[in-house]
């Protein structure tokens, strides 16, 4: 018996997980990440396919293109990138949101704490790379991004405890300004977050230039 009144998967919060770069890497993300699907679906947010979730995007990009470091063969790699992004129905009231943004950012940070606990045993850790979390909130087409730029072992830390502050930044934010571009964008690099959101209609590249 179908059940008419169950939400439609493009009607529920959701999210998904991306990884770029060295397979070592991607296997211990996938690993860290184990269980999140109960944690979310706790929260009400389901997990999405990178089809779905781009359907909810319309056709423009969640994070930007893949890059490469290096000019020739011997040193040439694709950044190494470990990513959430989050889709959430739910219009952007402050308090309101901003109590649902910080349970989920508890399920998820955490586990990256843990990857990077087992990454540095392995060695599997290469410098610089990039963590970086996004909030796409339909209702008004704005996408908050957080973007960390690790350059060494302590970075790590200190960036994941800047995370929720960039959140709360970005909500205030498009609380007292409304909707000025679709991309909200902080960046995290070197212990320091900024001060106010880059706002575009692109995604800025994660590695900045």
């Amino acid at each position: 018996m179908v059940d008419n009144h169950s939400p439609k998967p493009e009607q529920t919060n959701g999210y998904l997980l991306v990884t770029r770069g060295r397979y070592a890497l991607m296997e211990l993300y996938v690993e860290a990440m184990d269980g999140i699907d109960k944690d979310m679906e706790a929260i009400g947010l389901a997990g999405l396919s990178t089809d779905q979730s781009g359907q909810r995007l319309q056709s423009h990009p969640l994070f930007p293109a893949s890059s490469v470091e290096g000019t020739t063969a011997f040193d040439i790699r694709t950044e190494d990138v470990l990513a959430v992004a989050v889709f959430i129905q739910d219009p952007i009231i402050k308090g309101t949101i901003e109590v649902l943004t910080a349970k989920i950012l508890e399920a998820i940070l955490p586990r990256f704490r843990k990857l990077f606990t087992h990454a540095k045993k392995e060695s599997v850790v290469q410098y610089p790379m990039t963590i970086s979390s996004a909030f796409f909130f339909s209702q008004e087409q704005v996408q908050i991004t957080a973007i960390a730029t690790l350059k060494k072992h302590s970075d790590e830390e200190v960036a994941l405890k800047l995370f929720p502050l960039a959140f709360e930044k970005g909500v205030d934010w498009v609380a007292k300004n409304g909707r000025q571009g679709r991309y909200l964008t902080f960046r995290i690099i070197d212990g320091i977050i900024d001060g106010f959101p880059t706002v575009t209609d692109y995604p800025l590249p994660f590695l900045p230039s």
